[in-house]
């Protein structure tokens, strides 16, 4: 999309030419999903926070998603929270039963 490579930094998030390749995907197309890094990186977060209009948070199992829905609420103040996903597999025992047909 952007050339030969991803934008991988933060820094490459506020540069002009992802502004500028945004702007045509929004022109082009009613939904862009964006995989973003971890909540964490203050840098990556205002660059995506000033962009999106809409954040689905994924959690791994066992966090706290009231936690994590907040902590996305403040770092993400405009964009309107979709809900959590959460990804992964909870560690423990695995069955040893077979899945149902």
């Amino acid at each position: 999309m952007l050339g030969e490579g991803v934008l991988r930094s933060p820094a490459a998030l506020g540069a002009q030419e992802f502004g500028d390749a945004l702007a045509d995907l929004r022109r082009a197309y009613d939904l862009i999903v964006m995989d973003a890094p971890p909540l964490g990186d203050a840098a990556a977060e205002r660059a995506i926070g000033a962009v999106v209009d809409a954040v689905l948070v994924v959690v791994g199992p066992g966090s706290s998603l009231p936690a994590d829905r907040e902590r996305a609420a403040q770092v993400f103040r405009r964009a309107e929270i979709l809900g959590p996903v959460v990804a992964g597999r909870a560690s423990g025992p695995r069955s040893t039963t077979p899945p149902r047909r």
